[in-house]
């Protein structure tokens, strides 16, 4: 079996990205460019998220997120002035990373602020699948590259699947239900929907964490389906799913990295490379009752379960998380790419605290919310 771990310490922030609005024709390259015939994609990893560093029209440096949930370029308003001063068209004449350049497209403008308290360092844009019409483009979760080359894909190869519309949308059903959900890399979550309306779940959902898009932070509610599931190729055990407050229905990188995704634009097709074959389990959702947010570099609570062991603990609403188990708790890519180590199940956690300039230890125990 393949297994997804719960988030056994606090609450995470599940961050969303947005998709652009604007028509996806116009933001479409009218050339991509690819010297050698193949290349790896300098990126940094940020988590599961995959960075980059892009020139655009001539000007270095702007900080991209590469989102198989946005359709082109979405910049945030503080790059898109940098780029246009005073001009209400954004065109892009080249946007060049490493080997590769894409040319003659639109942008769009999106608030990235709530990606960039999420991810703790500033966002420039989000860069969607469409920037890369014309190669294939293959995200290697298990060994953390992006892979452009030219080429396609075989439509009746193992594991490739066709998927409708602009962006990547493939058929999740539960045998009682089948609704289209978009395989996402800038969704930090699991599998996310806008409504349980229809679903087959299992019991009351559970307050579980934290969501961040552009429209703000929001309470995200978790609950076990009663029913296995599938997601193109990929089979589920009674998955856990997770509200949040967009439209779109969702497979998040917590799902998708441990798969190699190849995309054929051309033909709508991807291909999953991995453990298709195994059905993916999803761990109970153990926790102490508390759930954090953003703020100024820090994690601060933003939320308390009632009677939970952090209510009985007295922590309180702004409270910042300093500490766990003695490692500071930062808000960075460095921290999201520590590997977490392997140990039994623990009953508690100490958690260092602060509340006016005074930090303090609590041990809470954790306690299963969802089975």
């Amino acid at each position: 079996m393949n297994y997804v771990r719960a988030i056994t310490i606090v609450g995470i922030i599940l961050l969303g990205l947005p998709a652009c609005s604007q028509n996806t024709q116009s933001m479409t390259p009218r050339s991509v460019g690819l010297l050698p015939d193949s290349t790896i994609l300098p990126t940094r990893d940020c988590g599961d998220l995959f960075l980059v560093t892009a020139q655009i029209n001539g000007q270095d440096g702007f900080n991209l997120l590469l989102d198989t949930g946005a359709a082109g370029l979405s910049l945030s308003k503080n790059a898109a002035n940098r780029l246009w001063p005073n001009r209400s068209a954004r065109h892009v004449d080249e946007l060049r990373i490493g080997e590769f350049t894409a040319s003659d497209f639109g942008a769009a403008v999106s608030n990235l602020s709530a990606a960039s308290a999420v991810l703790g360092e500033p966002i420039d844009g989000v860069l969607g699948l469409r920037i890369f019409m014309g190669v294939l483009m293959t995200y290697d979760f298990p060994n953390r590259t992006v892979i452009l080359e030219h080429g396609s894909l075989d439509a009746f190869g193992e594991g490739v699947v066709r998927y409708s519309g602009v962006r990547p949308f493939l058929p999740f059903e539960t045998g009682v239900l089948r609704r289209e959900f978009l395989l996402d890399t800038g969704y930090t979550g699991t599998i996310g929907v806008p409504s349980l309306e229809g679903m087959p779940i299992d019991g009351e959902p559970v307050v579980s964490s934290f969501g961040a898009s552009t429209r703000g932070t929001f309470l995200a509610k978790s609950v076990r389906l009663r029913t296995d599931a599938t997601f193109g190729p990929i089979r589920f055990s009674r998955p856990i799913i997770n509200t949040r407050n967009k439209e779109t229905s969702i497979i998040g990188s917590q799902i998708l990295n441990r798969f190699v995704l190849t995309f054929d634009q051309e033909q709508k097709l991807v291909r999953f490379g991995g453990p298709i074959h195994e059905a993916i389990e999803m761990d109970p959702v153990r926790a102490h009752g508390f759930l954090v947010a953003p703020k100024e570099g820090k994690f601060r609570v933003a939320h308390i379960i009632p009677n939970s062991p952090a209510d009985i603990a007295g922590i309180e609403i702004d409270d910042l998380v300093e500490a766990i188990n003695g490692q500071p708790l930062e808000i960075d890519c460095k921290s999201r790419n520590a590997k977490p180590t392997k140990q039994k199940t623990p009953t508690h956690s100490t958690i260092t605290f602060s509340r006016d300039g005074k930090q303090w230890d609590a041990q809470l125990r954790y306690v299963e919310y969802l089975p």
